[in-house]
């Protein structure tokens, strides 16, 4: 209902149409509007998104390193975006929101090459997001309301590291013993959850019997308990705790093997997708 300007992306030469209509059907307005366009070719360091990209095989495709801007048509609006990653490591997509609320207007979320749902993220301001990704492929992320809505221009970035020596992020899928993530003793293993029933499984090599401590660093907004089970590698239930606070735990193994942590929401009706940590140690007895 004033004066605006607006960029959107087109994916290649040709003839566009620009349609205008009156939105109400009881009056409008006769008077004399004035409409101007111009085009800017795209870089190897900026972008524009183009629809159609509502489902994985449409995706746009993006360069690490390089923001693409796009824009929420309706509140039913889907935006995939695919990046081409070359090794397992951390992958970071930053976005920057044309909103700054604590509402939920956008919902990020990252799947990999098979379409299996990687991390979920929800947002009404800017934000980072750090998920591991377990080897080479093509990700992609999909931008979507996430309740409240907003038709302005979001700009999404991605970058990627290879895993460091001191700390890695979970890569899904790990909801089981035989899919656990492999962490060092002393490495901070840094995950999330993707929904009330996922469970993330991480396993360690102890070289003896002694003290298995494991520190647990909730996201800072948590307010959901998360049930923390250690077992042993035949499957064995050694300890379990409940918290709803960052805490440290301390348990007696009796011999050098391979230790699984596992790590669930406890609520079946909400859950916490802020990003925690895990960090252990060991001390021989």
């Amino acid at each position: 209902v004033s004066d605006k300007s607006y960029t959107v992306g087109v994916a290649a030469a040709g003839t566009y149409y620009i349609s205008l209509a009156n939105v109400s059907p009881y009056y409008f307005n006769s008077g004399q509007y004035g409409l101007t366009t111009s085009h800017v070719s795209t870089t190897l360091t900026s972008t524009f998104e183009a629809e159609s990209n509502n489902t994985l095989a449409l995706a746009n495709a993006v360069a690490l390193g390089a923001p693409i801007t796009g824009q929420l048509s309706s509140s039913s609006d889907l935006d995939y975006y695919k990046v081409a990653v070359s090794s397992g490591g951390n992958l970071t997509f930053s976005i920057d929101t044309p909103t700054n609320s604590s509402s939920d207007y956008f919902k990020l979320s990252l799947y990999n090459s098979a379409g299996l749902l990687l991390s979920q993220f929800f947002t009404g301001s800017d934000k980072s997001y750090t998920v591991g990704v377990a080897a080479a492929d093509t990700y992609y992320i999909a931008v979507a309301s996430g309740g409240s809505f907003s038709s302005d221009q979001y700009v999404l970035t991605t970058s990627h590291i290879a895993n460091s020596a001191t700390q890695i992020f979970e890569y899904e899928s790990n909801n089981t013993t035989t899919s656990a993530n492999a962490v060092e003793l002393g490495q901070t293993v840094v995950g999330q959850f993707s929904s009330t029933s996922d469970l993330d499984y991480y396993k360690f090599a102890v070289p003896s019997a002694g003290n298995f401590t494991f520190n647990y660093d909730l996201p800072s907004d948590a307010y959901s308990d998360v049930k923390l089970s250690l077992y042993n590698s035949a499957g064995l239930l050694l300890s379990q705790f409940t918290t709803v606070s960052d805490k440290s735990y301390t348990v007696g193994v009796a011999a050098a093997g391979t230790y699984y942590i596992s790590l669930a929401n406890v609520s079946t009706y909400y859950f916490n997708s802020g990003q925690y940590g895990l960090t252990t140690s060991h001390v021989s007895t």
